[in-house]
C-alpha cells in the first residue's frame, strides 16, 4: 500500500469515527446485517428485533434484482464488493433527512464497527456512484 493510500484510509476511517460520534442516539442504532440485496440494499436486524430493509443513503449502485430491468453491467460485482463488506456484520445506521424511501426501506448512512463508511467505501472501489435524494 502506498503512503498516500495508507493516509487516505486513515482519513476516511477517522471521519466515519467522527460520524459515528456525532449521530445522536434518536437517529442512529445498531444492527446486524442478515443478508446483502445488492449493491446498495441490505437486510439488517436491529438492535430490538425488528427486522428492515436497507437502502444507503446518497449512493446508486448498477442493478441486479429490479423487477423490471435486466442485470446491469458491473452489479454483479457491487452487489459482491457489498457482501464481502457487510455481509453478517454488526453496522451502525445513522438516519439522514428523510426515513424510508418509496419502497418503504430506511434510508440511512451505515459504517462498520472500526468506523469505516460502507458508502464512501463502495464509491472508492468505484461500485458506486452519488444520487441526490
Amino acid at each position: 500500500m502506498t503512503r498516500f493510500a495508507e493516509t487516505k484510509s486513515i482519513y476516511r476511517a477517522t471521519l466515519g469515527l467522527l460520524f459515528l460520534l456525532l449521530a445522536t442516539p434518536s437517529h442512529a442504532e445498531w444492527a446486524t446485517v442478515l443478508r446483502v440485496v445488492d449493491g446498495d440494499t441490505i437486510v439488517v436486524r436491529l438492535e430490538s428485533g425488528q427486522k428492515e430493509k436497507v437502502r444507503y443513503l446518497g449512493i446508486d449502485t448498477p442493478e441486479t434484482v429490479h423487477p423490471r430491468k435486466p442485470v446491469e453491467p458491473g452489479g454483479p460485482e457491487a452487489s459482491a464488493a457489498n457482501k464481502a463488506l457487510v455481509d453478517g456484520k454488526r453496522v451502525w445506521l445513522s438516519r439522514g433527512p428523510r426515513n424510508r424511501d418509496k419502497y418503504r426501506r430506511l434510508l440511512r448512512r451505515v459504517s462498520l464497527e472500526d468506523g469505516r463508511d460502507v458508502i464512501e467505501h463502495l464509491k472508492g472501489m468505484g461500485h458506486a456512484k452519488r444520487r441526490s435524494q
